[in-house]
């Protein structure tokens, strides 16, 4: 009987993988680019407060960058992840929620963690 348990499992991997989507280890590439609060942000990025920039592995604002550390959720549109954060001589962690609505051009973030800003911020894509 043993001789059949390792085939049957090595069958049962292979299903378990089949229809699967891949999970990047990066932020989804909905999400990636330049995000202002208002459109005056997207025009002046050098003292735009309400601006983030986000890339593969980072979000960069006016005073902090955050890196991606570990990911919990992931879609083509949406992303639930951990974050290492410097800026202004600090460091802490958050988890954010990156979702990307209306075809692309709003970014909805929330933030969890001690000293979290509460509630959702809406952000707009810049031309």
């Amino acid at each position: 009987m043993l001789k059949f348990a390792l085939p049957i499992m090595v069958l049962t991997a292979a299903c378990n993988m089949v229809g699967t989507p891949a999970v990047s280890d990066n932020i989804p590439k909905a999400l990636v680019g330049t995000w202002g609060m208002n459109l005056a942000d997207c025009k002046n990025d050098a003292a735009a407060k309400g601006l983030v920039k986000i890339s593969n592995t980072k979000l960069r604002y006016y005073e902090a960058r955050g890196t991606l550390t570990g990911i919990i959720d992931q879609t083509p549109t949406r992303l639930v992840g951990d974050f290492a954060f410097e800026g202004e001589g600090q460091a802490w962690q958050r988890q954010m929620v990156l979702d990307v609505q209306d075809d692309g051009q709003t970014l909805i973030t929330r933030e969890y963690g001690p000293g979290a800003i509460p509630g959702a911020q809406k952000y707009s894509r810049c031309p």
